[in-house]
């Protein structure tokens, strides 16, 4: 099943204002409104009310295609201005019963945190000198309490630092070279490595600029993230120096 351009639109929606760092999982009045998204869109209202509307223009059609394709169901950031709640639709299409509270927190977490880079587009590349500039504030290791402590990863960071590290289209091992070989690869294959550990972080996380913040990451292969991670007797990882003389580099 492919999306619509109008469910394209309400995904797209959505991903940027997570990657925004504007949603706060325990707070549904960060969340969209049924006529906010009309009104972000250009959506005209087609129905008795706004969420009939948004139904028939697009949100159903996603709602589907994230059931069926086995994604977090990320249209539970829409809810009703009164109760902020979704409608019950939202629940009925991912077989749960109106009002799981439960089930929607944990879709809704798992949205925030779900890498959506290959089903939206991605913003334009940003400069070094506006790195330079950039001084919004970033904070990332932030402990979030769900059924276990876990820490939080800042989207936005993530994202903009898949672009920086990103060179001709490709995204590589800082260590060893090695990048993903096909497009018929999905996702990203190299990930980003935290050289500080995040459970070395405060509990509140680290306030940084996010041209401090990209610095303190570095793209890893698979195989390098888990030597990275793989030293013996102890918590710490490797530093970037130490894998660089262990592990041989294949340009």
């Amino acid at each position: 099943m492919s999306l619509s351009p109008k469910a394209q639109a309400i995904l797209q929606l959505l991903v940027d204002r997570i990657r925004e760092g504007r949603i706060t999982p325990d707070d549904p009045e960060t969340f969209f409104g049924y006529k906010e998204i009309h009104d972000s869109l250009g959506l005209s209202k087609r129905g008795p009310h706004w969420g009939a509307s948004l139904r028939h223009q697009g949100m159903e059609d996603l709602a589907m295609w994230l059931r069926d394709e086995g994604h977090p169901a990320v249209t539970g950031l829409i809810v009703s201005q009164q109760s902020f709640t979704p409608g019950d639709g939202y629940f009925e299409v991912n077989g749960h019963t109106p009002g799981d509270r439960l089930w929607w927190a944990d879709e809704i977490r798992s949205a925030i945190t779900y890498n959506w880079s290959a089903y939206v587009s991605d913003e334009a590349l940003p400069t070094y000198p506006e790195l330079v500039d950039f001084t919004q504030a970033i904070v990332e290791g932030r402990l979030a309490t769900v059924d276990v402590t876990a820490r939080t990863r800042c989207e936005l960071l993530r994202k903009r630092a898949r672009q920086f590290y990103t060179r001709d289209g490709r995204l590589c091992c800082e260590i060893c070279g090695w990048s993903k070989p096909d497009n018929r690869f999905s996702g990203d294959i190299v990930e980003l490595h935290h050289i500080r550990p995040l459970h070395e972080l405060a509990i509140d996380g680290v306030t940084m600029t996010l041209k401090d913040a990209i610095a303190s990451l570095a793209p890893l292969c698979p195989n390098c993230h888990r030597c990275a991670h793989s030293r013996r007797g102890d918590r710490s990882t490797f530093t970037m120096d130490e894998l660089r003389q262990m592990i041989s580099r294949h340009d």
